[in-house]
């Protein structure tokens, strides 16, 4: 009775991080982070109450011969037409029990057949929140985050210029609505200059790099994640015990706010460096873009910031 959705069309946008690979298992891919849930799906979901609810499985796990078990749905294949068994399923989750420290407090699954796998016995709910988390989403067999394969609504194409999202006609759970979604990898300002200009369909921290698109929508999400600084004994000085946190106690706000990020605020706090250089990994254009900010606000004066990226 309800007017059905209609799907295709597509969406454009430039991304001021990496797309080197989609990996849901690896807690440090930020790619993952925004698009892992587009193409990956784990056994369970949790809905906006906190409890979980079967996706991928056919039920909530039930106890049996003092063991949780849990039944695959029937028929269920990957982007690329992988059948997903038992097998599959269990040697997924433990390569994600390799980075996903939760998973291993749960104990080790075996196959129970063709399409069933156990857990020891637990609490059933917890067990199945814990498989709703997107670390413990199911990937296909000899799973390369280069060529990701999985049963999400999208299936992937990895490539360093880029990343593109196509619809999932495999998908068990309905393909994307979307027919695809084109992401391209650029700095910060070239994004803002793409959204500003109309040929992309998302600007990131901002609404355009000299002004507003005039039909831009505010679109805020939650925090996506932290920016880490480590002091390293090749600065010998500036790992002293609390010489870091000074230095960011006296970086003016409006120099990180501009790039996304918020810290606590200090009124009055002034750093004055000693000479120093910071590392940053190339790979990771956006936090190439913190450590410039960060060495011209650090440069004063006699002090001297040496900007070191790495290959």
């Amino acid at each position: 009775a309800r007017r059905r959705l209609r799907y295709g069309g597509s969406a454009r946008f430039s991304l001021p991080l990496p797309t080197l690979s989609l990996d849901p298992h690896d807690p440090e891919d930020p790619t993952s982070a925004l698009f892992g849930s587009s193409c990956f799906e784990p056994l369970y979901a949790k809905s906006t109450s906190g409890k979980p609810y079967p996706t991928l499985a056919e039920s909530l796990p039930t106890l049996e011969k003092n063991r949780l078990s849990i039944r695959l749905r029937p028929d269920l294949v990957t982007a690329r037409g992988e059948p997903i068994s038992a097998e599959r399923v269990v040697a997924s989750l433990a390569r994600a029990a390799g980075r996903q420290p939760y998973l291993k407090s749960l104990g080790t699954a075996r196959t129970e057949g063709a399409s069933a796998l156990s857990f020891p016995a637990g609490d059933p709910e917890a067990l199945a929140l814990r498989l709703a988390l997107p670390g413990s989403a199911l990937v296909g067999s000899k799973f390369n985050p280069r060529s990701p394969d999985a049963t999400g609504a999208f299936r992937a194409r990895v490539d360093p210029s880029g990343l593109l999202l196509e619809r999932n006609a495999n998908a068990p759970r309905g393909g994307a609505l979307l027919d695809r979604v084109v992401i391209e990898t650029e700095t910060l300002s070239e994004s803002l200059r793409s959204f500003e200009a109309g040929t992309s369909d998302l600007g990131w921290l901002g609404a355009g790099l000299h002004e507003a698109r005039r039909d831009g929508v505010p679109f805020r999400l939650s925090p996506l994640g932290l920016v880490v600084a480590l002091s390293g004994k090749r600065q010998s000085r500036f790992f002293s015990e609390g010489v870091l946190q000074a230095a960011l106690d006296g970086t003016d706000a409006p120099t990180l706010a501009s790039l996304g990020l918020t810290r606590e605020t200090k009124p009055g706090a002034r750093f004055v460096p000693p000479r120093l250089s910071i590392l940053c990994a190339k790979e990771r254009p956006q936090l190439v873009e913190v450590a410039c900010a960060l060495a011209e606000a650090w440069s004063s004066g006699p002090s001297s910031i040496d900007l070191e990226i790495l290959p």
